[in-house]
């Protein structure tokens, strides 16, 4: 049995290193693909989230923990070129016409009016 695990330890240990990249190789890589660093662009290409885009990358290159700044590098990598803005105005506030916020308004506050809350063994009910 202990034959057999140091075994599977070395079989292991040579598959790693046979498909580990080298940082020589990833660079190599890297380069070969026309990548660039710092980003030149993102998606959308507008001044403004390439701002955002930048700040947060210099925020993710101050996280002290790897794993952290990798994770943190992954999610914003995706925002700044995979995940386009939702709207023409992003995800940023806009505001509504004013005949609808209204309306809203005018809704709610009937039916905080006219409904009434009353808690029955420790669950509201209306």
């Amino acid at each position: 049995m202990k034959t057999l695990l140091l075994l599977l330890i070395i079989a292991m240990s040579i598959v790693s290193s046979i498909t580990a990249m080298t940082e020589e190789h990833r660079l190599e890589e890297y380069h070969k693909r026309g990548y660039k660093w710092p980003l030149e662009a993102v998606v959308p290409n507008t001044p403004g989230w390439k701002r955002i885009m930048d700040r947060r990358f210099e925020q993710i290159e101050r996280i002290p923990d790897r794993g952290q700044r990798y994770d943190a590098w992954m999610a914003v990598i995706t925002s700044a070129l995979v995940a386009q803005n939702y709207t023409q105005n992003g995800w940023g506030l806009t505001r509504a016409p004013e005949h609808i916020t209204k309306r809203l308004q005018e809704r709610l506050h009937k039916t905080l009016k006219t409904t009434k809350i009353t808690e029955v063994n420790g669950k509201c009910d209306t």
